[in-house]
């Protein structure tokens, strides 16, 4: 069970990408929130996954940044010249398992 963490304080953090294009100056927050380093490695892992599933909570808000975009469009057409459908990556495991078959 994951403890549950006072977010009112907020934490601040320090990536220049992400701060650059915030439209709202950030609080000044201490980076890590006090009483952070205490906390055991188990607990710090539940703080930032809490962390995150607020962030995710509200897909909407999160910036998605051009250079984002760019490696995305990148990636998915190097998958698709690589690629191949789900129907020949089937029929192509089918044949390989007939020809084990027969060869016992």
């Amino acid at each position: 069970m994951r403890p549950e963490y006072d977010f009112s304080k907020g934490v601040r953090g320090k990536h220049p990408v992400l701060n650059q294009t915030s439209h709202r100056k950030a609080k000044k927050i201490p980076n890590p929130p006090p009483g952070f380093d205490e906390l055991s490695i188990e607990e710090k892992l539940d703080y930032v996954q809490s962390l995150w599933d607020r962030i995710a909570a509200k897909p909407a808000t999160v910036p998605v940044f051009d250079w984002h975009l760019q490696v995305i469009k990148e990636r998915l057409s190097q998958t698709q010249r690589a690629g191949r459908s789900w129907d020949a990556f089937r029929e192509e495991v089918r044949s390989k398992l007939r020809k084990r078959k027969s060869s016992r």
